[in-house]
């Protein structure tokens, strides 16, 4: 998997501009270095990102419905191993998001009208060397994910990835290791757990010599479904809707503009 996110990275750039998730109607695509800004007081994070969600031929597009983008590779080095992962981290997310709302004291059976169509995202992403001495430069800016459960792939032996330790006020580095992945929850699952878990800041600079490529997977859950963490309070809020209203506040956007970034 990680030789198939090098495949595509190493593309010429105007291979890759022709895939931008600029052009297209969704989320879908080739994101560059510096399309994405975490803070205003920060630069643009140095990464290069890929996304990739469940192929939805028969829904109309919107910012995060539609069809993938493929690059022109052959199947062996990039569709074929890809998607196969892809599929595979569906069911991970999916047996995740078990243990959680077990963990809460409810059954795995309040799950069932959250994961038939799962909006399930992938982010294949790229971090160059690290080589400026501006302290607002990152590989990824801190921030927090916006959704619900994300499980990382990190390539091993490249560090960058650090994670915010708010009672010592530390940032703590979490080392890159093989077969190993690193699962973080999102703010989404903050607020309807009402702070019982928690969203965790991170950021990531690649310190090491040469690039350093990870693959987020970010399992939300079905666009059109509310909470399963509380069932006896349910809320009107869908999952897209809150997504949306996410993107809208940190980009200070309108519901049209945030169709464009998205």
């Amino acid at each position: 998997m990680l030789e198939s996110t090098r495949n595509l990275f190493h593309l010429p750039r105007e291979e890759k501009l022709a895939m931008s998730l600029k052009k297209r109607p969704c989320r879908r695509g080739y994101e560059g270095p510096g399309d994405q800004l975490q803070h205003e007081d920060l630069l643009p994070d140095s990464k290069e990102g890929f996304y990739i969600g469940p192929e939805e031929p028969n829904v109309p597009v919107s910012f995060i419905h539609g069809s993938n983008v493929w690059p022109q590779l052959p199947n062996e080095e990039f569709h074929g191993p890809v998607w196969e992962y892809y599929g595979e981290m569906v069911k991970l997310g999916r047996t995740i998001w078990e243990i959680l709302v077990q963990s809460l004291g409810h059954p795995v059976s309040v799950l069932d009208g959250f994961t038939k169509h799962p909006g399930v995202f992938m982010k294949l992403i790229r971090y160059p060397p690290h080589d400026s001495v501006d302290p607002r430069q990152f590989g990824a800016g801190p921030h927090t994910d916006f959704g619900g459960v994300t499980c990382l792939l990190q390539q091993p032996g490249k560090d960058g990835l650090e994670v915010w330790h708010a009672e010592n006020e530390d940032w703590i580095p979490i080392p890159a290791q093989e077969d190993i992945y690193v699962v973080n929850l999102g703010d989404m699952i903050q607020k309807w757990t009402s702070g019982e878990y928690k969203s965790t800041k991170h950021r990531v600079i690649n310190r090491g010599d040469g690039e350093r490529l990870s693959i987020a997977t970010f399992w939300h859950g079905d666009m059109d479904a509310t909470s399963p963490l509380d069932p006896n309070n349910p809320s009107n809020e869908t999952v897209e809707q809150y997504i949306i209203n996410k993107f809208s506040k940190q980009f200070k956007l309108s519901s049209s503009e945030t169709v464009q970034v998205l």
